[in-house]
C-alpha cells in the first residue's frame, strides 16, 4: 500500500524534526528575531535628515536606542554578587583579570583616544566583530542538547564555519568601505580565502547534521535557524552603509538584545531567596535594570561631549575613549565571565540558563 508507506514516512520525517527553544517560543523571538527588525529601523532612521541634525538622536539611535550601554550593564551587575567578588579575589591572576584589568583598559583607551584614536578605532572594530561571533558560537551551543538525542556537528566544524562566513562578509565590508573600493592582492586573498573556507565547513556543517539525522537522531529547528542567522549576520556589513557605524548597526542591534536576553533570563532564574542574599538589593532584576540604566546615562554623557564642538577638542577626544574604553572593558571581561572551562563560572551561568531543558 503505497499511500500508507508515504504517511508513515512523513510522519517519521516529521518525528525528526523537533522545535525546542533556549528559553520558549516567545522569549526566543523577542531576543533573537524581533532585533533584527528593530536594527533595520535604527538603519533606516540614520538616513533621515533630522535625525543626522540632531546631537540627541543621533547618539540615541546609532546605538540602537541606547540598547548598546544598557547591555553594558550585565557586566557591570556581576560584581554586586558577593560571591562573585569572592572569587574574582580570590588569587593574583583572577585579580589581576577582573579587579585590575577594567581600570587599565580604560586608562589605555582614554590615551589612544587622546594620541591615537585611529588606532583605539580598529580596536574597538576588530575586537566588536570578535566578539560577536563568540557571542553567536556560544548561544548556538547553548541550544545545543546532544544528550537528548539532538543532531550536534562536530563543535570545531560548527564554529568555524561561522568564523569563516562572517570573516568573508566583514573582508568585503573593508574593501567597500574602509579601503574605499580599492582593491589590493592581499585582501583579494583573504576574501577568497574565507569564502573558500565558508563553502567548505557550512558543506561539512550540512553533511555532519545529514549523518545525525540518519542516525536516528532529530534535528532542533531553531538551533539551525540560529546557525542559519549566525552564518548570514554579517550580510549588512557587505552591502549597507558608507562607515562601521551604518554597517555594523543592525548586527550589533541583535547582539546587544541576545545579550541582555541571556542576562535578564540568567537573573530571574539565578536568585532565588538563597541567593539574592549576596546581593545589595533584594530585587534582582529592578538592580540589573538600575545598573543597566546607569550605564545607558554614562555613555549618553560621554556621548554629547564628544559630539559638542563648543568644548576643546582633547576634551572631546578623552569623552571618545572613555565611551568607547567602556565597550572595549565590556569585552574583556566578557572574554572571562563566560568561559565555562573555569568551574566556578560555568557553575554560577550555565544551569541558570538551561532551566527550561
Amino acid at each position: 500500500m503505497p499511500g500508507v508507506a508515504f504517511l508513515v514516512q512523513q510522519v517519521a520525517l516529521k518525528s525528526q524534526i523537533q522545535w525546542r527553544w533556549l528559553f520558549g517560543p516567545r522569549l526566543d523571538v523577542l531576543f533573537f528575531l524581533v532585533p533584527i527588525f528593530i536594527g533595520i529601523g535604527c538603519f533606516l532612521c540614520t538616513t533621515n535628515p533630522m535625525v543626522l541634525s540632531s546631537v540627541f538622536l543621533t547618539a540615541v539611535i546609532t546605538d540602537s536606542f541606547e540598547s548598546g550601554p544598557f547591555h553594558q550593564g550585565p557586566t557591570l551587575f556581576a560584581y554586586w554578587d558577593k560571591q562573585n567578588r569572592e572569587y574574582f579575589a580570590g588569587d593574583k591572576m583572577r585579580r589581576g583579570i577582573f579587579l585590575f584589568g577594567p581600570p587599565m583598559v580604560m586608562a589605555i583607551s582614554i590615551l589612544l583616544g587622546i594620541v591615537r584614536k585611529e588606532l583605539l578605532i580598529l580596536i574597538w572594530m576588530l575586537w566588536a566583530i570578535q566578539h560577536f561571533i563568540q557571542q553567536n558560537i556560544g548561544i548556538l551551543l547553548l541550544y545545543h542538547n546532544g544528550k537528548a538525542g539532538e543532531a550536534v556537528v562536530d563543535r570545531t566544524i560548527e564554529s568555524r564555519s561561522q568564523w569563516a562566513a562572517c570573516l568573508f562578509f566583514f573582508g568585503i565590508f573593508w574593501q567597500r568601505v574602509i579601503l574605499q573600493g580599492h582593491t589590493d592582492l592581499l585582501t583579494q586573498i583573504l576574501i577568497c580565502g574565507a569564502l573558500a573556507a565558508a563553502i567548505y565547513y557550512c558543506t561539512a556543517y550540512v553533511i555532519e547534521l545529514h549523518k545525525n539525522v540518519q542516525a536516528g537522531r532529530y534535528m532542533n529547528a531553531p538551533a539551525i535557524l540560529f546557525w542559519l542567522f549566525s552564518i548570514f549576520g554579517f550580510v549588512p556589513f557587505a552591502f549597507l552603509g558608507n562607515t562601521f557605524f551604518d554597517a555594523y548597526m543592525i548586527p550589533t542591534t541583535v547582539h546587544f538584545f541576545q545579550y541582555i536576553g541571556l542576562n535578564f533570563f540568567m537573573t530571574r532564574n539565578k536568585y532565588d531567596a538563597q541567593r539574592v542574599q549576596d546581593l545589595p538589593w533584594k530585587q534582582p532584576l529592578l538592580l540589573l535594570a538600575v545598573t543597566c540604566t546607569l550605564l545607558v546615562s554614562l555613555n549618553l554623557g560621554l556621548a554629547m561631549l564628544w559630539k559638542d564642538t563648543q568644548i576643546p577638542s582633547l576634551l572631546r577626544d578623552a569623552s571618545r575613549g572613555a565611551m568607547l574604553g567602556l565597550a572595549l572593558c565590556h569585552f574583556f571581561l566578557d572574554a572571562f565571565l563566560w568561559r565555562f572551562r573555569d568551574p566556578y563560572l560555568r557553575a554560577s551561568i550555565l544551569p541558570f540558563l538551561k532551566t527550561s531543558r
